[in-house]
């Protein structure tokens, strides 16, 4: 035998623990794209009522933010 059958075998079964341990990983990154792309961004305008010299104004503040569905 070649003494670099060892090191042959050590690859051979390596690379093939790797795909099969690479299928699940698949499988989930399938359900979380799915799940991503359900997600919704939104941009929106919001007024905060704010006291200012002894009167209330309302002051407006931009809102961004990620909705997610689960």
């Amino acid at each position: 035998t070649y003494k670099n059958e060892d090191i042959k075998a050590a690859l051979i079964l390596s690379g093939a623990l790797a795909m099969g341990g690479s299928i699940p990983l698949f499988i989930a990154s399938g359900r979380n794209k799915r799940k991503a792309l359900s997600a919704s961004a939104f941009f929106d305008v919001e007024k905060v009522p704010l006291l200012n010299q002894m009167q209330i104004t309302n002051q407006r503040f931009a809102v961004a933010g990620i909705r997610i569905m689960l």
